[in-house]
């Protein structure tokens, strides 16, 4: 499905039928592709995989002040056996953007709102989803003890982005086309 979309923005760049297709993804396992010498499936799956362990990870982190290490370890198990979880091995965004997102989520708990300015911009570049992010950390930045700092180092997230429209505009001619 997907994947062949992925794969041909990874070896060739964007045409119009794939640039609907966020860029970290593809640009990650074009750059490993290119390390294992022309095996760009291989390198999706690398890069799912590291990315849904980072995921089981950081879900444990996030949970286990809430749920105690008992239950930390069964959301993260309830998470990879979820019918669904089958996208986060495949040559798919879902784990890395997955991964990024609750690593902004963590950072922001932790009141480091430039990290999670930063890993939500990248997760704006893996996923249209990671618009939703931005105002869930807003509001964590909002009830932090200094909201003005808070809420200024979530700046990085749109500037982030912006490197997407310019990857349209040199590939495409057109920043909008996604």
């Amino acid at each position: 499905w997907d994947s062949d979309l992925f794969l041909r923005i990874a070896e060739d760049g964007y045409d119009r039928a794939s640039a609907a297709f966020f860029p970290l993804y593809p640009a990650v396992v074009g750059l490993l592709g290119r390390v294992f010498l022309g095996h760009y499936v291989l390198a999706g799956v690398c890069i799912s995989l590291a990315a849904a362990l980072v995921s089981f990870l950081l879900l444990y982190r996030i949970a286990e002040p809430r749920l105690g290490a008992d239950g930390s370890r069964r959301a993260v198990l309830y998470l990879a056996l979820f019918p669904t979880a089958l996208f986060l091995q495949a040559v798919y965004s879902e784990s890395l953007f997955l991964a990024l997102a609750l690593g902004a989520f963590l950072l922001a708990e932790r009141g480091r709102f430039l990290g999670a300015g930063a890993l939500a911009g990248l997760a704006l570049l893996t996923r249209p989803a990671g618009l939703a992010l931005l105002p869930a950390l807003a509001l964590l930045a909002w009830r932090a003890p200094d909201r003005r700092r808070a809420l200024a180092g979530l700046a990085p997230a749109p500037v982030v982005f912006a490197v997407f429209p310019l990857v349209l505009w040199a590939q495409l001619g057109d920043p909008w086309a996604f």
